[in-house]
């Protein structure tokens, strides 16, 4: 009877036919929704904590919530959620009056350094 000393420290433990690997998937599940549920809190409140946040995502962010989470990190949104509405439609709105001044330009109307840069964000993209 071939068995880990893992395997004997479960059953020895109140696990009698629990193996390592479930138990330890089972505790990563816990661990995952456990950070889950602390960036939820974070984000829910009518002010977010940016020094909590930041502390908080060192670790990695989950990936449902990363937008979000880089917006506020990056001081693009503001933390204060009465004003995050407003403030994003602002900047979509921005942008979008921005995208004919800079990209519907014709190229005889670009400096050389503009068409090398051009070129070469063209070629980065697609990879």
């Amino acid at each position: 009877d071939e068995h880990s000393s893992a395997d004997i420290l479960l059953r020895r433990n109140g696990h009698p036919s629990a193996d390592l690997g479930s138990i330890a998937s089972g505790h990563v599940v816990d661990q995952q929704q456990h950070r889950v549920a602390r960036f939820a809190k974070l984000l829910d409140e009518s002010v977010v904590d940016l020094d909590a946040l930041r502390k908080l995502a060192w670790s990695g962010i989950p990936p449902d919530i990363r937008p979000e989470c880089w917006k506020l990190l990056l001081g693009y949104m503001p933390p204060a959620k009465s004003r995050q509405a407003a403030s994003m439609a602002r900047k979509r709105a921005e942008y979008m009056e921005m995208v004919p001044q800079w990209y519907d330009v014709p190229n005889s109307e670009r400096t050389e350094e503009e068409l090398s840069a051009l070129r070469q964000v063209q070629g980065d993209v697609p990879r």
